[in-house]
């Protein structure tokens, strides 16, 4: 729109209260216009006549108001801490911080514009983390592959393509762990694996896990409160990365290729279990270490309790028999001394061997299947 169009359409508003045919409140109920805007273009409009309606282009377009670097963090921290948050909101916070360390306030589109530019100083952030990642298990990564190959759904009766999601260490790039599936994994499936993952290192190797790190490239990591929540209880942050590890893309690669190849030269039929164990010996071919799955044992290490936040809630009664759970009957003697006693049951409905037991917050055991 042109100045002079801007011009007259702002004094066609502002004329009736000119004119003395309404009062400015009358205006703004009608035009939605604030009261506050009305009274600048009336007092604009005295001062220098029609002119004085055109629309100001600030100086400082496109660019922030100068702020301190203290501000500057804060608002990077809590918008990093949770890029879900509204723009309303952050800029009640950032008001309330400005407040409590005295500094003069900042408006709404100061905040607005920041904001608009953090998504890419977080993804530059996360990439930045894992470039310095040295340390083995230090930081996990989940990625994830259509195979080429037509395998029978046991739940829905049908054949469909699986997928395959591979957990590896980002320094040394070993694979550490992987599943099938026919669905997409969310958040909650991919904390199963990374739990597993965890537990099965360590039981593999006789080795602490300090892992500091969840990288995701499958999903964009979106619920926040749940990502805070693992960091407090843990300690693992989880980020999501773009960057694509060309030495992974190779390996996932030929290994579409080579099982698509043995499939077609056996000309058998597959179903889930026999790929993934054909999966299993591809993988593992050479990283003997990681063979193995979590051993069962009746002790549980601090690690292991402090990963149970990963997993799924539910509540059973415990029957004479074992708790019976998702069409599976899990026992142990230590159920015996709670029968008719209402438990939490915390599981991974991707490895359903197994179940944690807690009776009033506490931990009683951990049952398997018959």
């Amino acid at each position: 729109m042109s100045k002079k169009k801007t011009n007259e359409k702002r004094y066609q508003v502002i004329e009736p209260f000119l004119k003395g045919e309404k009062k400015l409140k009358e205006i703004e109920n009608e035009s939605g216009i604030s009261y506050a805007t009305l009274k600048r273009w009336v007092k604009s409009y005295k001062e220098t006549g029609i002119s004085g309606l055109e629309k100001k282009v600030r100086k400082d377009k496109s660019q922030h108001r100068s702020i301190s670097d203290r501000t500057m963090d804060f608002i990077k921290k809590t918008y990093e801490a949770n890029p879900n948050i509204k723009i309303s909101s952050l800029y009640k916070k950032c008001c309330t911080f400005l407040k409590d360390i005295n500094e003069d306030s900042i408006s709404y589109n100061t905040v607005y514009r920041i904001v608009n530019n953090l998504d890419k100083y977080i993804q530059s952030h996360a990439e930045l983390h894992i470039e310095r990642v040295k340390r083995k298990n230090q930081a996990y990564r989940m990625t994830h592959t259509l195979l080429d190959i037509e395998v029978l759904d046991p739940t829905t009766g049908s054949y469909s393509k699986p997928l395959l999601y591979i957990c590896y260490d980002t320094a040394t790039l070993d694979i550490l762990n992987y599943k099938l599936s026919f669905q997409e994994f969310t958040l909650k499936e991919s904390l199963f694996l990374l739990r597993d993952t965890i537990l099965k290192v360590q039981d593999n190797t006789d080795t602490d896990i300090l892992i500091e790190s969840f990288i995701i490239d499958s999903f964009k990591v979106k619920d926040q409160k749940r990502i805070q929540e693992v960091k407090e209880q843990t300690g693992i942050a989880t980020y999501n990365s773009v960057k694509t590890v060309d030495e992974i893309e190779r390996f996932i690669s030929f290994l579409r290729e080579d099982i698509l190849k043995i499939l077609l030269h056996s000309g058998q039929s597959v179903d889930l279990d026999s790929l993934d164990k054909l999966i299993f010996s591809y993988i593992y071919m050479s990283a003997k270490e990681y063979r193995g799955s979590c051993r069962i044992s009746s002790t549980r290490s601090p690690l292991e309790e402090s990963l149970d936040i990963l997993l799924e809630e539910s509540q059973r009664y415990i029957q004479e028999y074992g708790i019976r759970f998702k069409n599976n009957l899990y026992k142990n003697s230590a159920l015996k001394s709670q029968v008719g006693s209402k438990a939490t049951i915390k599981y991974d409905p991707l490895n359903p061997g197994s179940i944690v037991v807690y009776i009033e917050g506490n931990y009683l055991c951990t049952a398997y299947s018959s």
